[in-house]
């Protein structure tokens, strides 16, 4: 299956569990990426004695900063705005919302949360300061299984102060379950003067092109530890500030209350909808926001095209496979217009008669409509945490995988996605019913040999499938030995000598059907002696016999001769299992072409 573009999304998903780098940074610590090297300064755990340097503290203090906003509670937004899968409502936070009960937040229907995990003062100094309700809000929230991100409000004059701020979020969030961006909140547009004291902000005076700059390291370098990163800009300065550059290879996340939608024309993940909003749980006001993108991300994809494999159809169908081969748009046509209603498998993951014989309501429900099965699963089933096959229980997957877990949180539809795409080529176990590695261990050599380790080839052979493309030949003409026949028949080395065209023509004639022998590996009347299935059906009918060890007896590894035994000459060596494996066909064509000449043993 080709990857999708959406499984591009699944896979930076992944990196945000994965490749977080755990480290603890302290005053003095040399950082350098991208260039630029600097020294982590004194960091401060927020307090009386500099919150007047807190950007927040200004914005709540200062009434007319937080104009044009639209009151409104929690409830009303969801119902006005979370109306399908594809929204979700969440709330950002501070030390400004005091103590949260989070349990009422979570109950109120909150499903994100963006805390603030610290800022840099707009003073002189520039303090890196932890918000002091970082710790409280990200465990609160955590607990209640509420999906978090990050943001961080800036006040860098240059790159370096940009990486040590961003040094400094990855430091606070390294041992924390993000599953949301963290985002890079600078606000300080045009001069501005502290209102008590009168002195310049730090930012003073600073031109585009260096917020840029400031933008980019803090943003690069939080991707780079494996976050998704984010800019955080209200509708004009997200137009007229921040360059391409910086919003196209960064999540947004717009802010503008009191309108319809944002005035922003470019794309957007978030919406901050309202700073005034109200919840349950939270005192006073509180910003809500309305997210697009990541709600739906961790919870439910389109699963339809990752029920059908075309390869593993083929290799788990011969029929399939005689017809069509390996080319897929062939097969997909097969599966859709015939092969979901015949109840065939079209991928490890889903198993219609599976399906429909597990669950007793289903069962009741569509009988042996294997289309109906197949539609509740992609619309119902897989969400529910039903399992679609023996080989897949999406249940067991996501509890025995603890990064598909940190990564897809609840998600069954992405979780069934990785296994798909990556968790059956990493050999993971997708159930409790099958493990693809002690199927793996339990092959012959010859199996191994043919197939390596794509492990879905192995799910295809566990099926009763045939993937392995090592097709018998045809043994007639094994069958037939001149010297064999004329040592063997006295009255025939009599009349014919060695003529090898005369004793074949004799062979043909009248040899088989008197029940003669002409080669060590098929003796038709032991043949018949030995299987009651055949001598039933057959009785002294050698020529019968002769063209169903031909057609059907040596593929069944039946033993035609009391020289000759495959599945014994097979066995008696490990070269000849590493090379044929089950292909009875070929061994005998070694044995007549090879073993005997070299004394090999084949009983």
């Amino acid at each position: 299956m080709k990857l999708h573009k959406r499984i591009l999304l699944i896979f930076l998903i992944l990196m945000i569990a994965l490749t977080v780098k755990s480290f603890a940074l302290s005053e003095g610590d040399t950082i350098t990426f991208d260039g630029i090297t600097t020294e982590m300064p004194k960091t401060y755990l927020e307090d009386e004695t500099n919150i007047n340097e807190d950007p927040l503290y200004v914005k709540q203090m200062q009434p007319s900063l937080m104009a044009a906003n639209n009151n409104a509670d929690i409830s009303s937004i969801i119902s006005k705005y979370e109306t399908s899968g594809d929204t979700a409502i969440g709330i950002d936070v501070s030390n400004f919302q005091n103590n949260i009960d989070w349990k009422k937040v979570k109950d109120s229907g909150v499903k994100f949360v963006f805390i603030r995990c610290g800022f840099r003062g707009y003073g002189t100094e520039g303090n890196l300061v932890e918000d002091s309700k970082f710790k409280d809000n990200i465990k609160g929230a955590l607990d209640n299984e509420i999906y978090v991100g990050i943001y961080f409000f800036s006040a860098a004059i240059n790159e370096e102060e940009a990486l040590q701020e961003a040094a400094f979020v990855v430091n606070l969030i390294k041992d924390y379950d993000i599953k949301y961006p963290v985002a890079y909140d600078y606000e300080y547009f045009g001069d501005r003067y502290d209102s008590n004291s009168g002195n310049p902000y730090r930012t003073n005076g600073l031109s585009n092109e260096q917020l840029n700059a400031n933008a980019k390291v803090f943003l690069n370098y939080i991707k780079s530890q494996g976050y998704t990163p984010m800019l955080y800009g209200s509708s004009n300065p997200l137009s007229t500030i921040w360059d391409s550059e910086v919003r196209s290879n960064n999540d947004i996340w717009v802010a503008h209350y009191g309108v319809s939608k944002p005035s922003y024309t470019g794309s957007y993940n978030v919406w901050q909808y309202t700073s005034t909003g109200s919840v349950p749980g939270i005192s006073g006001n509180v910003d809500i926001d309305i997210d697009y993108t990541y709600y739906m991300r961790l919870h439910n994809i389109d699963i339809t095209d990752y029920l059908f494999d075309s390869t593993y159809y083929a290799d788990k169908n011969s029929d399939l496979k005689t017809a069509f081969g390996y080319n897929e748009s062939e097969l997909k046509s097969h599966w859709l217009n015939f092969g979901i209603k015949e109840g065939r498998s079209a991928s490890p993951v889903f198993d219609p008669v599976y399906y429909l014989n597990k669950y007793d309501d289903l069962k009741k429900a569509f009988g042996t409509d294997y289309k109906a099965a197949y539609n509740h699963f992609i619309q119902n089933g897989i969400n529910e945490g039903r399992q679609g096959s023996k080989y897949f229980d999406v249940n067991y997957y996501i509890s025995n995988n603890s990064d598909v877990k940190k990564a897809f949180y609840s998600s069954n539809s992405y979780s069934l996605v990785h296994f798909v795409e990556n968790g059956i080529n990493e050999g993971r176990r997708g159930s409790s019913e099958f493990n693809v590695m002690s199927y793996y261990n339990s092959q012959i050599s010859y199996t191994k040999k043919q197939l390596g380790t794509a492990y879905l080839k192995y799910y295809a052979l566990a099926d009763g499938g045939s993937p392995i493309n090592d097709s018998p030949i045809n043994i007639t003409n094994y069958l037939f030995d001149a010297k064999f026949y004329a040592d063997r028949y006295s009255d025939l080395k009599a009349a014919f000598g060695y003529n090898e065209s005369e004793l074949k023509s004799h062979w043909l004639n009248f040899g088989i059907k008197e029940g003669r022998s002409a080669s060590p590996v098929f003796d038709p009347v032991y043949y018949l002696n030995k299987y009651d299935d055949l001598k039933k059906a057959f009785g002294t009918d050698y020529k019968a016999a002769y063209n169903h060890f031909i057609q059907n007896g040596i593929n069944e590894g039946r033993q035609a001769s009391s020289t000759f035994d495959v599945r014994a000459y097979i066995n008696n060596y490990s070269d000849l299992q590493e090379t044929f494996g089950p292909n009875f066909s070929k061994a005998l064509e070694h044995y007549m072409n090879f073993g005997r000449n070299e004394g090999r043993s084949a009983v």
